[in-house]
Order: structure tokens, then sequence, then C-alpha cells
């Protein structure tokens, strides 16, 4: 059935509100905690800020936002995220350098304000132009060719296709430019707008700052000075990127230099306005709004005249502050009115009410495979004569949170495909429409080396193989560096280092301890030569966080190496990319990383490897994946393209760590040689201890039990995770004797891949040796001594949140042995009906119990005979002068907490100290 456009318009206003709606669902919160910020630049109007994210949000470009920072709060935007860097646009200028912060976001008021602005399209009666848009769609019919071509003599400087595309985009209402990595259709987009800008609107757009800064820079490349400089090429909003040019045409520069007498004059006012006040709220203690209005009862002190001269003068101030603020805005509205050019985000298009009322006659889209296709909609609602879409659909699509049919069929539908999916360029298997005019293609790739690229003809570009333009001697400061100085394509295999994957304790991404430590100590070694920079990217956030720890515990350049997902890195490049696969026993092959031509780990492979310009290294289980990949899968091609003679063994990489200056502490024990160092580190613990192994056996259980136990007396939480042994095991009954001992907590799981342990927050081990039994083959554990490094690995790994409970539970324990007598007095303690045993006071899930030791049988305890009991024996709070008491009500049992709540925050529950 054929939609309309009111039908397609009311289908993605449903698409974005269930988007709105899965973001809203999967961080509420809104709270981005930052830390080491940095001024990077900016200009009169705003400053640019840099800080660093302990994970990669999923925030839209141009989101509103509040700045924390101490007490106070400031309005600011955000520009983008790279990695774990997050760029940030602050009118007020907050120093050089700040250490903490919080940012206050919405990751969903981006997709409510452009619901609104199609709803109004629908309901206003906005001017819009449906049949181009239908048209972009592949919903209409197909507009008759433009007229108009462009300015020849803007061709200068492309080679033949790259001229081609652009002449076939000036002849056509709808167009695609299909240009892979390194084709130049960036470049191609800024002469094609350079060909149009003297006889038409043009809007360039993206979804991303730092895409449209690309293309805008693209199209002042050889425009004369005077065309940059008068506001006929203009950036609206402030720009990501750090060339001085993009700052010279933003709007708020632009009006700097045409309207800047009457900015000064502004300024004058508002000044004289401050000086006003503050002359006589500094000796009488008004305020603003008590001079602003009749303040004769708020200022006893001041005279009845003096007072009328000073609200006279005011508001004649404020007077003409709001006049000039009109004519301020009218300057603003009429230098976007006459600018030729206008680069902006499809976000802030449909932020900015300056930009509300425009119409363009072109619009040029980069990086169109990745942008949704509702804000591609409105912006080619708005356009009148072109539209055109360039980009590569075999890379990344957009990211979608609400991508289940079932649950969300409307973002389903519209949200995931890509805009040449929807219009019938590209079928939904990859392959091109034969025949279909609309599209240009460019294969000739110029960025990276020749090997690097036959490997992207490998995975995506088979049917149209990119011809490679770019000699590799232009390539050699980075295929120079090492590991394997003069190969452009490296597989590093942790084979022989036998490494473990693990899932965090929430989500399903993936984290691999001893994977990147080798991508880091990798990219370490190629930046240590004649490289310029370096990425180590993945597929899982879990690894990424891990990656950017092992960044910040060596106090690298962050302009000269980062970390980042694939997803998060699109659109970036580097001399040398380190690509981290991660997966290893025992799990499979994930999802992102299966799957052959057309599949998302094609695109995610393709994004990878394409990255790099001059090395590629790649660190994975070669045996293992080559064991689960299927042979149709892209990763098969990743696997073989290498071939032996490039192969690095991970164990060297490990093995140049340990000597490598500057690396934080690190040793490697081959199998249970690591056992003398252990339990002395155990013997010195003070805050925490944390042991995972799949199996506990004896004599390893025994000898650790004693050491565990004086830990536990000193008041150190230990906690044992493991999978549960058989109950004749010897075993079993050591560790039951451990959970019974206060302090000292036992977890059983059904499957533990993880071998490790953690000493204070301090101190790690891991490797494939085994902590709580014997290693019966040549396994290999690694030490590793770093504060900051070591805290972070274990808040991926969940150790942290497991050392915060059993915090929790030794100080509800301490709590139960005060309370338990009090209780046993009163009558309260009962038997167990299978054993006879007594039962013991605990704390669980629904509050305190009685218990049997066995599990054999459990008595609730009344709320009231607990409440008793805290009177009778009024615990002092830790934290003030209040009492220990129950707290809340509801369906759940009540809390432990102050007397003084809310006043005092201090409570215990079973989630831990908040």
């Amino acid at each position: 059935m054929e939609l309309t456009f009111e039908e397609v318009t009311r289908e993605l206003i449903a698409a974005l509100a269930e988007e709105s709606a899965a973001a809203e669902a999967a961080a509420p919160g809104g709270a981005l905690a930052l830390r080491e910020g940095r001024r990077a630049g900016g200009s009169a109007a705003y400053h640019r800020y840099s800080f660093l994210l302990d994970h990669e949000p999923d925030v839209p470009s141009d989101s509103r936002a509040l700045l924390q920072v101490g007490h106070e709060q400031h309005p600011a935007e955000v520009l983008g995220i790279q990695g774990h860097d997050i760029s940030l646009a602050v009118r007020a200028d907050l120093g050089a350098a700040i250490p903490f912060a919080t940012l206050l976001v919405s990751a969903h008021f981006v997709l409510e304000v452009l619901s609104a602005r199609l709803a109004g399209m629908l309901s206003s009666g906005e001017k819009h132009n449906s049949a181009l848009a239908m048209a972009g769609f592949g919903l209409g019919p197909y507009p008759p060719p433009s007229r108009t071509g462009g300015d020849q003599t803007a061709l200068t400087g492309l080679n033949p296709e790259q001229r081609e595309a652009v002449i076939d985009s000036w002849g056509k209402a709808v167009s695609f430019i299909w240009g892979p990595p390194g084709t130049g259709k960036t470049l191609a987009v800024g002469k094609l707008v350079q060909g149009l800008m003297k006889d038409e609107r043009v809007l360039v757009t993206s979804h991303t700052n730092v895409a449209v800064d690309t293309a805008l820079l693209a199209v002042l490349k050889g425009l004369p000075e005077g065309d940059r400089e008068c506001g006929c090429v203009l950036r609206v909003g402030p720009p990501q990127r750090g060339e001085a040019c993009l700052a010279a045409i933003t709007l708020e520069e632009v009006l700097q230099r045409q309207a800047g007498s009457l900015l000064r004059q502004r300024a004058d006012l508002a000044e004289q306005r401050r000086r006003l006040v503050s002359r006589f709220a500094g000796s009488h203690g008004a305020s603003l709004p008590a001079l602003s209005g009749d303040c004769s009862d708020s200022l006893p002190n001041l005279e009845r005249a003096e007072h009328a001269t000073v609200q006279g003068e005011l508001a004649a101030v404020e007077a003409c502050l709001a006049g000039m603020d009109a004519q301020i805005e009218a300057e603003r509205r009429r230098i976007v009115s006459q600018a030729r050019v206008l680069g902006t985000t499809l976000s802030r298009l449909a932020l900015a009410d300056i930009l509300s009322s425009l119409v363009f006659d072109t619009t040029v889209v980069d990086e169109a495979s990745t942008v949704p296709l509702p804000f591609l909609w409105y912006a080619a609602s708005r356009t009148q004569k072109r539209l055109v879409c360039a980009g590569d659909f075999r890379q990344l699509p957009p990211v979608v949170r609400a991508d289940d049919p079932r649950e969300s069929p409307a973002a389903a539908k519209w949200l995931t495909p890509n805009i040449f999916e929807q219009a019938g360029v590209v079928s939904g298997r990859g392959d091109i429409s034969a025949g279909d005019r609309r599209l240009s293609k460019l294969h000739k790739q110029y960025r990276m080396h020749p090997v690097i690229g036959e490997l992207a003809n490998r995975l995506a570009y088979g049917d149209r193989p990119l011809e490679h333009m770019g000699a590799p001697s232009h390539f050699l400061p980075a295929t120079r560096s090492r590991p394997r100085p003069g190969l452009a394509v490296v597989f590093c295999d942790t084979t022989h280092a036998d490494p473990w994957c693990a899932r965090p304790e929430t989500g399903w991404s993936r984290y691999n301890l001893l994977s990147a430590l080798v991508s880091m100590q990798v990219a370490r070694t190629a930046l240590g030569d004649a490289a310029r920079d370096a990425a180590v990217i993945t597929p899982y956030r879990a690894q990424a966080r891990l990656l950017q720890a092992h960044i910040e515990s060596v106090g690298l350049d962050r302009q000269r190496i980062q970390a980042a997902t694939v997803h998060r890195f699109q659109g970036e490049e580097k001399d040398v990319i380190v690509l981290d696969l991660v997966d290893s026993p025992p799990f499979g092959v994930g999802k992102l990383l299966r799957g052959g031509f057309a599949s998302t780990a094609m695109q995610l492979l393709n994004v990878a490897c394409t990255r790099a310009k001059g090395k590629l290294i790649i660190v994975g289980h070669r045996s293992h994946l080559e064991m689960r990949v299927g042979p149709h899968d892209s990763l098969r091609a990743v696997l073989e393209y290498p071939g032996p003679y490039r192969q690095l063994d991970a164990l060297e990489v490990v093995e140049d760590a340990l000597t490598c200056a500057g690396s934080p502490a690190l040793r490697m024990y081959a199998g249970d040689d690591f056992r003398g160092d252990f339990i002395r580190d155990l013997q010195g613990a003070s805050s925490g201890v944390v042991l995972v192994s799949p199996h506990a056996r004896v004599p390893h259980l025994a000898e650790l039990a004693p050491p565990l136990l004086l830990l536990a007396d000193r008041g150190v939480p230990v906690m044992l995770l493991t999978t549960r042994p058989g109950s004749e095991e010897r075993g079993y009954h050591v560790l039951l004797e451990l959970a019974s001992h206060r302090g000292v907590e036992v977890r059983f799981r059904t499957s533990v891949q993880q071998r490790m342990a953690f000493i204070d927050g301090r101190v790690a081990y891991f490797g494939s040796s085994h902590v709580l039994s014997p290693t019966y083959w040549g396994g290999r554990m690694l030490r590793l001594c770093h504060d900051q490094l070591v805290e972070r690995m274990m808040e991926v790994a969940g150790a942290t949140a497991w050392v915060r409970s059993a915090r929790q539970r030794s100080r509800q324990e301490a709590v139960l042995e005060l309370v338990e007598p009090y209780l046993v007095e009163t009558g309260e303690r009962h038997r167990c009906g299978n054993c006879g045993r007594e039962l013991r006071l605990h704390w669980g899930r629904f509050g305190p119990f009685w218990g049997c030791r066995f599990q054999h049988s459990t008595v609730s305890v009344p709320v009231d005979a607990i409440t008793r009991a805290l009177g009778a024996l009024a615990l002092p709070c830790p934290e003030c002068s209040g009492i220990q008491q129950l707290i809340g009500s509801g369906r759940r049992y009540p809390v432990l907490g102050c007397s003084r709540w809310p006043q005092c925050r201090w409570y215990l529950a079973r989630e831990g100290r908040r």
C-alpha cells in the first residue's frame, strides 16, 4: 500500500516516540560523571571544553545540558563524543582545567523536539516540499531533473569519477554518492557546494558536528578570503574541530564583525546596569528585583526620592537593553538569511528557532548512511530543488535502541534502515540496484595503505573493488613502526597466552583482561616509533572502558592515542589502528562479529579496518575464532587475510610489557609459581579481597583458608566466587567452613569463566592459572600492581560492587550481633524443625529472619520486635548524632537508617549504603 506524506510523517513521529521511550528507559537519570576537563579552544561567544567519560553514552550532538561544577550549574551543549572524550560548548569561562564535573543531559530531548517539528508540519501548515521528501525516500515519483547546473570552475582538482559524481548531482533532484573510505567523498561534496553557492542557498549537514566541520572545510578550501569573511559561508553552532577558519565563519564571529558596535553598546549598557544595581545594593542590601519594583517596604533606609531616581534610571537602561537585544536578534536573522552556504547538524536544524523559517534550494547530507531517517525527512521537506546524500552504506548504520519489531514496530521500520536502503538504491542483501541512475560510485582510494585497502575489498567491496592510488612509500612512517616493521597488516595471536573472556556483572558486553593489556602494549610500541597517532578500538563497550583505563594509568597523550568502540570511532582515522576482537573461551563469537556480506559484522569490521592509514594490528584468539567462525562469515576473511608470515605471538608483547619503561608494575608467573607472592599480598590486605576461580580444590583451598580467616578477623571483607563443588568433595566442606565465618562470603555460580583476584583495589592477579585450585597444565598468571588501573578493572569485572556489598553485609552482621541477644532474652529465638539446632539471626532481602545454618527452615522476625530492640540498644548513627532505627514503609521491609532522616541520609540496605 502506498503511503502519503502525512502518513509517513505520522509513522516517523511514532518511531521517534518509541526510540525516545527506549532512551529514557536506558538512562533515566541522565547524569554523566566527567573528569580531567580542559579548555580546548572556543571564541568570544563560547568556550570549548573536553572531558573524559567512564563509558560511552548515546547522546546526540547538540543536545542541551547543564554542566555542574561544584555547586554551580552552567548551560552547555554537547558538541560530540569521540571514544571516551566528550566535547562541550559552555558560554561561561570556567578556567583552564576542571578536575571533576557532572553533566545533566537528556538523551531523548532532541528526539522530542524533532517530533514536535514534524507534527508542526502537519498541523500548522508550515511550508514544506512533500514531493522531494517522498522521492528521496523512494516513496513517490522521481521529480524532473534540475535545469540549473553548477559552476564548472569548481571542478578543478577532482579526478574523473569525482567530476562525474558532482555533475550528475547538479543535474538531478535526488542523487546519492557512494564514497567508501578514502575515495574523496568529502572533497566531492565541497566542490559540489562551491558550484552551487553563487545561485542557490545550500544546506550542508550531517548527524555529527565533526562531519559538518569536515564538509565545511572542504567547501572553504579554495574559496577567496573575502567569501570566507563576509558570511557567505556560515557555521551555525559551535564547531567541534579547532581550525581557525571554522571559528571565523561561525554565526557569533560574523555577528561580531558586522554588528560589533551594536554588541559593544549592549555590553556598555549591561555594565551600566550592573553598576547601578551594585551601587545601592551594596549600601542598602537591596537585590535587583527590589530595585526594579516598589521597594519602599523592603528598603526602609533608602529615601523615597533617591529610590525613585534609581528606579527610573534602571527602567530606562532595561528598556534600552530590550531594544538593543531585539536589534541584535534581527541582525542574527539577517546574517542567517543572507548566507549562501549554511552548515549545521541535523539536530540543530530542528532545535534552533532561528533556522525554523528557512527554506533551502539544495540540501547536501554527508555521512548520510549514519543519519536516522526522521532527521533526513525533516531536512528534505525543507528543500526546494535538490537533495544529495553522500555516504557508504557498507559501514555501520544509525544506532537504534528500539530495534525489536515486536515491541517497537515503527522504530524498527523507520530507524533501522539507512537512506540508501530506504530509497531502494541498495537491496536488503546489500546488493546495488542495477542501472540506478541516482547513484554515483567512487572507487579510487587515497587514504589507506594498499594492503589495508585490499582487506577492505575482501570484506565489503568485492563487487566494486577499491583502486588504490596511494603508493606504499607514502605510509612509511606508520608501516615502519613496530611490531613487524614494514608490514601494513599484522595479526597478534593470543592463543598461546590462553586468555579468557567474561561478561560484566550487568549487561551483555564482554571484556578480556589479557587482550586489553596486549592491545595497549602494541599501540604504545607503535607510538614509540614513527607513528604520529594511534587508536585501540573494539566491538565491546566493557573492553573499551578497560582500554581507556590503560591509557589513563600510563599517562599517555590523549591527542595521540584513543580508545573507543568501533561504532563510536566511525568517521575517524589514525596512522595505526589496533583492533581488539576480545572473544575468547569459554564464549563463542559474539553477535557483533557473526555474519557475512551485508551483515552488521561486515559493516563493523569494514569500519574498524578502514580507520587505519598505514598499519592495522588485529589482536585475537586465532585458534578459538577459526573453530567458531562460519565459512561465509566476514570475520573469516580477516582471519585468513594476513597469513602466518604476518602473525605475532601475544606472549612476545607481554614480555615487552614486562620490561617497558613507564608500564604499570607487571610480573608474569608460570603455572602455580605465583602462590608465594599471592599469599604475601593477601596477608598485607587491609580493605577487601575478591577471589574468582572456576574451581575450588584442596589442598590450595586449605592453604588459603588461614590467611583469609585472619583477614576476616581483622575486619577485611573477603569474597570467594566459584562453582559449587560436589557435596562429597572436601573442598565443599572447606568452603562451608569459610562461609560460616563472619566477614567471609562464598558465592556459588553455575558457571565461572574468570580466573582472577583483586587485593585492596591495588593488586590484581589474572591469567590462565587457577586461584583456588591446582593448575595441571602450563598456565600463566600475571600480577599487576597499579591503583587506578586495578580499580577500573574491578569496576568492569563487577568486583567493586561485590566488595561494596560485602562491606554492607559486614555492617549488617555487626548490628545483628547486638540485636540477637536482646531478642533471645525476650523469647524470640526459634529452633529448626528438621535438625533441632537453634536458629541464628540473619539479614536477607526482605529484612531480618531466623535461619538454620543448613538452610532447613526460616522464620521471619516481626517489625515491632526489631523496633523494640533498636530502641532499647540506642545504637548511634555512624555519621551524625542520631540513633539507628527502622525507616521507610510500604511493600518492602523497612531499612535500617538514621532517626534524623532525611536530614541525615545514612542507611543500610541490601543494595548497599547510599
